[in-house]
């Protein structure tokens, strides 16, 4: 008798260790939402670990309460069921918007038409409460409050419609490289600190260490005055005089006390510089094969981000737009004409520079296509841009795009070392004291040891961003953007 009920007792531990091993090994290891909702499958037997935070309401149908978690892998949310009897275990106040989560639970076919899957809990656990008084982004109506969300900058990624722009831009950088790569261009790291004004106008951000000694201003922490990069370049040039093709995607400074909704003091870059460039054609080529290619990218690997954003703005038209068009090509003095046939009062021989009003109105009058306008006069443009024989007008070119306006320039370099050193004259670029007298030398020294013809162009990153999301203010695509008077965190 004593043996039968310790047979049995052994019998009922080892199935209880069995039965627990099995659920224990049943629970898959921890996946994220987009994997889930992508290759997970209704199933009575496979459990899920899965964690994120709750976004939006909670909400009680007969016997089980519903809500959304997100843990930012996807564009859409995992639709959460809880049994009430669950519920009841824990302090329904701790549920609330914005309150992170572990869940465990298998997957359904959901019944609704908003989701093909939903997850029905079996146990759950609060991580992290989310107080909803003091919660200012659960109160937001509609998640566009742009200048709120500026406001809350660190809480602003939290958003839906701003997660849509971070996964955006993620693919973005991912897919230049790509580009890069597969076109046999090789990446460059360039500094951010350096010594030269590559634009020539003056708007840099001085760099001088927090606890210099203000009793010895003259004596620099560099041997020269030092500046955050406005560009990298010269730096690139320096780099494709050996390497032939050379990018770079890296952050510049501009100093401008612009408060406009397309300049940023910090922005980010994709600079390009290729050798032995005969043309301007060749160099738009690569820039509208690019352009073309991300938008491909974006459209494949983020629809439903791209989606999301496109139904906010109601920007489908330029979108649409973008992909298809031709790209137009005009030059400086056939775009002057067009403007002063639309503006009577406006005098074709006065105009020098685009505003953004100028670049407005072009864009109108090609119907928002893309366009590229080309050589400008020499005056305007920087020392390093090659000029025509006479000497007049930059082989360059602007590209305007709708929304925020020009989106890329580029110029073919001037490879002429006589022609390089009067332009760096004649802009006043060396200014005559001891400090400054060589800055550029090295620069020259480019053109005198095996000069070859050389383009390039920056591609803005950010205004890329800002035209493919139909994104009316720059501002609202960078994670943590910084302007004249604003650089918080």
């Amino acid at each position: 008798m004593i043996l039968s009920i310790n047979c049995i007792r052994f019998r009922f531990q080892q199935t209880f260790y069995i039965c627990r091993k099995y659920c224990h090994n049943n629970i898959r290891s921890v996946e994220t939402i987009k994997t889930i909702l992508e290759h997970g499958q209704p199933s009575d037997v496979h459990r899920y670990k899965v964690y994120g935070w709750i976004r939006g309401k909670v909400q009680k149908k007969k016997t089980k309460w519903f809500l959304q978690l997100d843990d930012g892998s996807s564009a859409e949310r995992l639709q959460i069921i809880i049994p009430a009897s669950l519920m009841e275990q824990c302090d329904r106040s701790r549920i609330q918007n914005g309150a992170s989560l572990e869940c465990i639970g298998r997957l359904l076919k959901s019944l609704g038409h908003q989701q093909s899957l939903d997850f029905l809990c079996d146990q759950f656990t609060v991580i992290g409460e989310c107080p909803p008084d003091d919660y200012q982004i659960a109160h937001l109506k509609t998640g566009m409050e742009f200048d709120l969300l500026r406001e809350q900058i660190h809480l602003r990624p939290r958003v839906r419609y701003f997660q849509s722009i971070l996964r955006i831009r993620n693919e973005l950088s991912r897919a230049i490289h790509k580009f890069m790569a597969d076109n046999q261009f090789i990446e460059v790291q360039v500094p951010l600190i350096t010594a030269n004004d590559c634009e020539g106008g003056g708007e840099c951000f001085t760099l001088k260490p927090a606890n210099w000694p203000i009793t010895n201003p003259e004596k620099l922490y560099f041997d020269r005055p030092t500046y955050l990069t406005v560009s990298g370049q010269l730096h690139l040039e320096a780099m494709a005089s050996s390497l032939s093709r050379v990018y770079c995607l890296s952050s510049v400074f501009r100093a401008e006390k612009s408060m406009s909704p397309k300049h940023l003091s910090e922005f980010l870059m994709l600079e390009l510089e290729q050798a032995f460039l005969f043309d301007l054609k060749t160099l738009m080529s690569i820039v509208e094969k690019l352009f073309r290619y991300l938008l491909v990218e974006i459209e494949k690997n983020c629809p439903k981000d791209l989606e999301l954003l496109l139904e906010k703005n109601q920007h489908h038209k330029y979108y649409d737009k973008l992909k298809s068009c031709k790209f137009l090509q005009i030059s400086y003095g056939e775009a002057c004409q067009m403007l002063s046939s639309k503006y009577p009062k406006l005098n074709a021989d006065s105009i020098m520079n685009f505003n953004a009003e100028m670049e407005r109105s072009l864009l109108e009058i090609c119907d928002h296509q893309p366009i590229f306008v080309t050589n400008f006069p020499m005056e305007i443009k920087p020392f390093y841009m090659k000029t025509t024989d006479d000497g007049q007008m930059a082989e360059c070119f602007d590209l305007l795009t709708p929304i925020c306006g020009e989106v890329c320039g580029g110029s073919l370099r001037e490879n002429r070392y006589d022609r390089l050193y009067e332009q760096i004259k004649l802009k006043n670029v060396i200014k005559n004291n001891a400090n400054n007298n060589h800055q550029l030398e090295w620069y020259l020294d480019l053109r005198r040891f095996g000069s070859v013809p050389t383009g390039g162009f920056g591609f803005g990153f950010d205004r890329f961003l800002q035209t493919v999301c139909g994104v009316a203010n720059i501002k609202d695509v960078v994670p943590f953007p910084r302007w004249p008077y604003h650089c918080r965190l």
